[in-house]
């Protein structure tokens, strides 16, 4: 599992990865685990979701004390 995680890290951006390994365990409402798959498909969820909760990436972007920069990445849509 951890090759897995490790293999999905290298698919993110340096700011992204933090974020990831906060996130990775993740449940849907159902119960059901949020980012499955291969790691690629793991690491686009990720980036999906990334989209999706903008008020809270910059939230823990600014606990974590990040940069503007990465403030801003935060907010726009991630590369692919």
């Amino acid at each position: 599992m951890a090759e897995h995680n490790q293999a999905v890290e290298t698919n993110l951006e340096p700011w992204m990865v933090p974020l990831w390994r906060r996130h990775r365990y993740m449940k849907r409402s159902d119960g059901r685990a949020m980012f499955t798959g291969t790691p690629d498909h793991k690491a686009e969820t990720f980036r999906e979701w990334l989209e999706t909760s903008p008020a809270e990436v910059r939230r823990e972007l600014g606990e974590r004390g990040e940069s503007a920069t990465a403030n801003s990445e935060a907010t726009t849509t991630c590369p692919r």
